[in-house]
């Protein structure tokens, strides 16, 4: 018993060392995002008006998104690529958060004044709101977080690119 014990104490202590040091981003609990949603607010045929500034990431749902992506607004998932490769929002652009170096952010040649969904397994994934909080931490301040994600994107049997 006292083995069991010992060998789990060590790897929750090279879990833990291994979270600080090399993924210091990734959080334990998700925090409260604020929601933001503008459907119906919109004057005349702008029913999901972009927001002008965000004091942080803000969360919205699967309206909101549909609407962002009828008019054209960059999607991002953060799943990892594997997944990603299996299936995605069609257009969405690929950052996997677990393996992503803020030091190549210019890598992905995203716009520091673009408006960005991120997205990833919706539940309990917090990889979008992980990513949205970093690049929101490197001057991307115009970052939503579509908390339904890829699932609930595709049971609304909206566009995605899946292999065939």
């Amino acid at each position: 018993m006292k083995k069991l014990i010992l060998i789990f104490s060590m790897a929750l202590v090279l879990a833990l060392a291994n979270k600080f040091i090399f993924h210091p981003d990734i959080t334990f609990i998700r925090y409260e995002i604020e929601k933001y949603e503008p459907v119906g607010e919109g004057t005349g045929p702008d029913m999901c008006p972009a927001p002008s500034v965000l004091s942080a990431p803000k969360e919205i749902g699967i309206e909101t998104a549909k609407c962002f992506y009828d008019k054209g607004v960059a999607f991002i998932d953060a799943r990892d690529q594997d997944i990603y490769d299996e299936g995605t929002i069609k257009g969405a652009i690929s950052i996997p958060f677990n393996d992503f170096d803020p030091g190549y952010v210019d890598d992905y040649e995203i716009d520091l004044d673009v408006l960005y969904v991120i997205f990833c397994d919706g539940g309990d994934c917090t990889l979008g709101a992980d990513l949205a909080e970093v690049l929101f931490d490197l001057g991307y301040e115009m970052l939503l977080l579509y908390e339904g994600g890829f699932p609930e994107w595709t049971e609304n049997l909206y566009p995605v690119n899946r292999v065939q």
